[in-house]
C-alpha cells in the first residue's frame, strides 16, 4: 500500500466512532451508526456518548461535558443521576 493510502485509511479509522455493544450475550464492536435503540453499549473512560444514553448500571461513573454556547467557554458541567 503507498504512504498516503495507508495514511488516509489510518485517518479514516481514527474518525469513525465504533461502541462495544452487548449482543446475543456476547460483547462485539460495531460501527456506532450500526447502534439501535435498546442496545445495550459498554462504556469506558475516554469513550464519546450521545446526549441520549440511558444508564442502567455503573461503577464510579461521571461524565463532564463542555456547554460553550450555555456557560462559559471551557468551564465543565457536572451530570448527576436524577
Amino acid at each position: 500500500m503507498r504512504p498516503f493510502a495507508k495514511l488516509l485509511s489510518t485517518l479514516v479509522n481514527i474518525l469513525l466512532q465504533y461502541a462495544i455493544a452487548v449482543r446475543g450475550g456476547e460483547k462485539v464492536n460495531i460501527r456506532a451508526e450500526e447502534l439501535v435503540v435498546g442496545d445495550v453499549i459498554d462504556v469506558k473512560f475516554g469513550d464519546r456518548i450521545p446526549a441520549d444514553i440511558r444508564i442502567t448500571a455503573s461503577h464510579g461513573f461521571k461524565v463532564e461535558s463542555k456547554l460553550s454556547f450555555v456557560v462559559k467557554i471551557g468551564e465543565h458541567v457536572q451530570r448527576f443521576a436524577d
